[in-house]
């Protein structure tokens, strides 16, 4: 019985290992191209909305924010980049200035990706999940 538990103990380890596999800058840099959908809820906000990325190292946010039954459209146009697992993101335009003006910059520290779904940590702390909606 002690071998099974150890076989399976063993299994379990691999697995966790290669779940927990840190990809290179470069593979992530692959995998983020395309447009993304994501849904935030938090503290009665509802913010949804996609970002496109591109091989030029752009991205073009476009969505909405309810607060209070008040919408507020947006879309943003930024530059971005990954260092080791940071996502770093410069606005370079803004329909919300008041909010998210040009030369903000966000870090968002990626905690996992795939073909179809990444999830990172942003500044606030929040987790947030991508659903790929296109590889454009």
């Amino acid at each position: 019985m002690s071998r099974a538990l150890l076989g399976l103990s063993l299994l379990l380890v691999c697995h966790i290992t290669q779940a927990a596999k840190v990809l290179a800058p470069e593979e992530m840099e692959r995998l983020i191209l395309g447009t993304w959908k994501e849904e935030i809820r938090s503290d009665g906000v509802f913010v949804s909305g996609t970002s496109s990325y591109t091989p030029d190292s752009k991205v073009v946010h476009v969505g909405s924010m309810v607060a209070q039954g008040q919408e507020l459209k947006f879309y943003f146009e930024s530059r971005w980049r990954i260092e080791g697992n940071v996502l770093i993101t410069e606005v370079l335009k803004s329909s919300f200035p008041e909010g998210v003006p040009a030369g903000s910059i966000e870090r968002d520290t990626i905690l996992s990706m795939s073909q179809d779904q990444w999830t990172y940590r942003d500044s606030d702390g929040m987790e947030v999940t991508a659903i790929r909606v296109s590889t454009d």
